[in-house]
């Protein structure tokens, strides 16, 4: 299924809005006037250095390719996982590590279990091979 094309400044401001960013936020981000930004989301310029292109689209959320051919902007995160980061933003630096090493733990944990699952399936599905044998 194809998606509608957008302008580029529409697909700026689709993934700026998604990530609950303010223009003045993008603009600060990328290191640009806060006028240059509204110009390159109201569709008056566009940026003029691929450079500026890459930064942009970062700081909006949306991929390069998505803002060069007009696609639909996809985000990289759901709603869920933006409001996860900006509760996890507001951390002091040293609950962050902590929360970064839980995360890590849950990751492990789950990976174990999935394998455990996995061998115990092929176990159940050999033993059932050999008893039709």
């Amino acid at each position: 299924m194809k998606m509608p094309i957008k302008t580029p400044g529409e697909i700026l401001r689709t993934g700026r809005l998604t990530l609950k960013k303010t223009q003045q936020e993008v603009a600060k981000e990328i290191h640009k006037a806060l006028r240059t930004y509204q110009k390159w989301e109201n569709n008056e310029t566009r940026p003029s250095a691929f450079v500026d292109i890459v930064a942009v689209c970062v700081a909006c959320g949306v991929p390069v390719e998505d803002y060069i051919t007009g696609q639909q902007p996809r985000p990289y995160l759901e709603q869920y996982d933006i409001d996860l980061l900006e509760h996890y933003r507001q951390l002091p630096d040293k609950d962050k590590l902590c929360v970064l090493r839980i995360t890590e733990a849950l990751v492990k944990l789950h990976q174990d279990n999935m394998q455990i699952l996995s061998q115990n399936a092929k176990r159940e599905e050999d033993q059932v091979t050999q008893d039709n044998e």
